[in-house]
């Protein structure tokens, strides 16, 4: 998502600014400070509901609860006398198992990288407009390129 943001402005401070905006409501909704199960449905929560299909925080959450609580009391038969982790994922609100929640984290890195890409070709100097008062980099259009010249071969440690 840190890629994404970083393609997505032309200023770092713009990105900087704009990522407590998008991560806080994710944050919120991955289930780690609310339990889901307790907003299903209701009004205001319902329009924001989407979201924790986007928040990278439920579906490590889920995962790590999935994973810690596996707790199953067997007798000395081997035979499971209490299991206590359905009822706790059941009381938390993760309904994901940790191979879902590994699989949820994939997509989520995967459409992140896709969008990072789809933002950088957007910005592509063919596709972005221009200011005629901006002065920065006016040198460096004004540049002929060197290559080849006995100067450019000595950097690079070419003996002519």
């Amino acid at each position: 998502m840190g890629y994404f943001l970083s393609s997505a402005f032309n200023s770092e401070t713009a990105a900087v600014a704009f990522a407590p905006i998008l991560n806080l409501p994710l944050s919120l909704l991955g289930g780690y400070m609310i339990n889901l199960q307790s907003i299903k449905g209701q009004f205001p929560q319902a329009l924001l509901e989407w979201l924790q299909y986007i928040s990278p925080v439920r579906y490590c959450f889920n995962g790590l609860m999935q994973a810690q609580w596996p707790l199953k009391v067997s007798n000395k038969h081997g035979t499971i006398v209490y299991d206590q982790s359905e009822g706790v994922n059941q009381t938390i609100g993760t309904l994901f198992t940790f191979w879902e929640c590994a699989a949820g984290l994939l997509a989520l890195w995967l459409f992140f990288r896709f969008m990072t890409v789809v933002s950088l070709t957007l910005q592509d100097k063919a596709y972005q407009c221009t200011d005629p008062n901006d002065e920065r980099n006016q040198e460096m259009k004004h540049r002929q390129p060197t290559y080849g010249t006995p100067a450019n071969d000595m950097s690079l440690g070419f003996v002519a």
